[in-house]
């Protein structure tokens, strides 16, 4: 299994986005993506996608072709975590998120 987590840092580097997300999912092609500062492409299956938006269209994700995951509300911080439950088989679920994490108050 492989599992993935990335800051892609779309407020710094959105010339790059499309680019990235290509590399993503044609060269790296992760079980599971937990991705921060990004925003979303409109070609993204929205099935396997969990999506919280910091500001300005992005935010904070995971990913995960395979599955189909329910959202569990887990945030002191809006858009800055995105948390999910993943069945595993019919007795065992996984909680997960992604994270990130404000060091910069504003």
């Amino acid at each position: 299994m492989k599992i993935l987590t990335w800051n892609l840092g779309y407020w710094q580097h959105s010339s790059l986005h499309d680019e990235a997300w290509d590399y993503l999912f044609n060269d790296i092609k992760p079980d599971t993506a937990f991705l921060q500062e990004v925003k979303l492409p409109s070609w993204i299956p929205h099935h396997a996608l969990l999506f919280e938006i910091i500001t300005h269209g992005w935010g904070t994700a995971i990913f995960d072709p395979s599955l189909t995951l329910s959202t569990k509300d887990f945030s002191l911080y809006p858009g800055r975590v995105a948390s999910a439950s993943i069945a595993l088989n019919k007795n065992l679920s996984l909680f997960v998120a992604s994270i990130h994490a404000p060091i910069i108050n504003n």
